[in-house]
């Protein structure tokens, strides 16, 4: 099964509704394009970009957030945190930034997924994470995970149903809703 880009962008906006909802503050780091900006209904919505040419609504590192302390209800990272060189100051900082009970959806490629998108695929990649691996970093810098969601993505997806846990482990992205702990 070919997945075509923009069905995978649409994929991961239903992912994104489906883990955070509609309400509230957003912040989205490595927003790129702004790709969900003009698609969202929350309360305020924040892209984050280091590069400016992709016209993000604020210019900074995912290292160093520009923001107050407590100021969102949600932080989403899509294919950004296996570019960081700095994971754990990365993770800090958007448990900084998230109001008490707000939660991070990741989305990164799986080191033991199959898949086009996968982890080797991508010599930018400064992590390879598996879903273990990604839950200790999230732990280590004070999330609970609360979310393992499962991507149908693959040519696997008549067989999601039978062997969820099995087939989650070889999927080729991970995305993960966690919590931050108090």
């Amino acid at each position: 099964m070919r997945i075509e880009p923009h069905r995978y962008w649409k994929h991961k906006e239903g992912l994104v509704k489906r883990a955070v909802g509609t309400s509230g503050d957003l912040l989205e780091i490595g927003c790129g394009i702004n790709r969900y900006g003009s698609r969202t209904e929350y309360r305020s919505y924040v892209g984050l970009d280091l590069d400016r040419r992709m016209r993000p609504d604020v210019v900074a590192s995912a290292t160093h957030l520009p923001f107050r302390g407590g100021s969102f209800d949600w932080v989403i990272a899509l294919d950004v945190i296996e570019h960081v060189a700095e994971l754990n100051l990365c993770l800090r900082e958007c448990r900084r930034v998230l109001r008490t009970g707000g939660s991070l959806v990741v989305v990164t490629p799986n080191f033991l997924g199959l898949g086009l998108y996968d982890s080797l695929a991508d010599p930018t990649h400064v992590h390879r994470f598996t879903w273990w691996s990604l839950e200790r970093a999230l732990r280590r810098n004070g999330f609970e995970l609360t979310d393992k969601m499962q991507l149908l993505l693959h040519s696997f997806i008549p067989f999601s149903d039978r062997f969820p846990g099995f087939l989650r482990v070889l999927q080729q992205s991970i995305c993960v809703v966690s919590r931050r702990s108090i």
